[in-house]
């Protein structure tokens, strides 16, 4: 059995952003965790879309608040 991120992640492998979104979006929609926000913020960086990923972020840190990479992540995005 194949997660979405996994599905996501061979897309963007192939350099196939725009469908490895989609399969990153839903699997936040099925798996809301800091993680699946964070895959999601990296495909959106790839995609050249700083605005979503640093709302990805965002709402990984929520989830996370005590992961300082993912604060430092952030941190970094929001001053570009």
């Amino acid at each position: 059995e194949t997660s979405l991120a996994e599905v996501g992640a061979a897309l963007r492998a192939k350099n196939k952003t725009p469908d490895a979104l989609r399969f990153y979006l839903l699997n936040t929609e099925v798996n809301a965790t800091g993680g699946a926000y964070q895959q999601l913020a990296g495909a959106q960086l790839a995609a050249g879309d700083t605005v979503a990923a640093v709302a990805s972020l965002e709402k990984a840190v929520a989830l996370n608040p005590n992961d300082q990479r993912l604060k430092q992540m952030l941190d970094r995005f929001k001053k570009k």
